[in-house]
């Protein structure tokens, strides 16, 4: 029996907290990235948004200030999320997220509302759809910042590289969300996502360094075996 459906927005950061963490690229909240970085790169993220909508939403100095608060606090919450669901793709799981972030959009609305006039309001939640890709791609970017020493070129070369693997990612979930469960739809599932993640690495090996690519390969592996570990756990434990 078909679930009831949600606005394109949420399913959108619904299938992007199901996409990163089939990637592996968040990391857990306390053990590896303390809240203090976690701040530093919503900060990063929150400014970097801001930016790009200024001409767009022509905003004042007081409205860029007071919108890049509003936005460090969602895109904190929105990270604390993905760490919360991380290595969890059962559908109560999916359910609960979902709902999580249908009241982390709600907040956040209510939040901009009195910073930001209607029109300007109308502007920014179209921004959100048509590049949404974009911001999660910018979001995987600012995390990698620390551990990869980014330039501002390599900033700008990596955005929309990991935005269109979020895309794939995010498409092939959904695609696996409405397919039948069973060991040979997650064989295909895992296969669809090596391929993904293969073409991943190969538009990564012109932008990052040598060091930098087996860092983040070592890091992309630890954070594979610790996702696998969980969904080992949440099935015991059913």
């Amino acid at each position: 029996m078909p679930g009831r459906k949600v606005s394109p927005s949420r399913m959108t950061l619904l299938a992007f907290a199901i996409a990163i963490a089939s990637a592996g690229l968040l990391d857990a909240a306390e053990e590896e990235a303390p809240k203090k970085e976690n701040q530093a790169s919503a900060e990063n993220l929150a400014a970097w948004l801001t930016g790009r909508l200024g001409e767009s939403l022509t905003l004042s100095e007081t409205q860029a200030a007071e919108m890049v608060q509003v936005l460090v606090g969602e895109f904190t919450r929105l990270e604390e999320i993905f760490n919360e669901y991380r290595g969890r793709v059962d559908q109560d799981a999916v359910t609960s997220l979902q709902g999580d972030i249908r009241r982390l959009q709600k907040d956040t609305r209510a939040a901009l509302k009195p910073v930001l006039s209607p029109e300007q309001l109308e502007v920014l939640y179209a921004y959100q759809i048509e590049h949404r890709g974009e911001i999660g791609g910018a979001l995987i970017v600012y995390r990698l910042q620390k551990l990869l020493n980014l330039t501002a070129e390599q900033r700008e070369q990596l955005v929309p590289v990991f935005a269109e693997d979020l895309i794939k990612r995010r498409e092939l979930m959904q695609e696996a969300q409405d397919a039948e469960s069973g060991a040979s739809a997650m064989r295909s599932l895992r296969g669809k996502l090596k391929e993904i993640q293969s073409e991943l690495d190969d538009r990564l090996e012109p932008v990052l360094s040598p060091e930098q690519l087996g860092a983040y390969r070592q890091y992309q592996i630890a954070m594979r075996r610790e996702l696998e570990e969980r969904m080992k756990r949440s099935r015991e434990e059913r």
